[in-house]
């Protein structure tokens, strides 16, 4: 789960503040936010109060979408690599929109279970 984002933290902190080329900064951003959003996941299975667990689990999936978007979106100039990127996430963009759609019902239900 972590092999990628492993290498380019690795890579970031090995060459220090070396990161003067486009491709390297947005690698290395969409790696600090995949790192979090997969943080903040993993945490949402471990904690048992529904609200904080959706919750939590809803800005994990966030931070996710931003990762997602630092790769797809057409920085680069004269690179396809954000069609690469969008195309290889998009199983990941159609499922995690199901998740992201079950934790906020369940999250909607615990609010109008509470407020009655």
């Amino acid at each position: 789960m972590f092999i990628i984002e492993f290498f380019s933290i690795g890579r970031g902190f090995s060459m220090g503040n070396k990161f003067s080329d486009a491709f390297s900064h947005i690698l290395l951003m969409a790696t600090i936010t995949a790192i979090l959003g997969k943080l903040l996941i993993v945490l949402s299975l471990v904690i048992k109060k529904t609200i904080a667990k959706n919750a939590i689990g809803i800005i994990g999936v966030l931070l996710l979408y931003l990762s997602f978007r630092y790769l797809a979106y057409p920085t680069l100039p004269h690179t396809d690599f954000h069609k690469w990127a969008f195309w290889s996430g998009l199983p990941f963009l159609l499922v995690s929109i199901f998740l992201f759609h079950e934790q906020y019902t369940v999250l909607k239900a615990s609010f109008k279970k509470k407020s009655t």
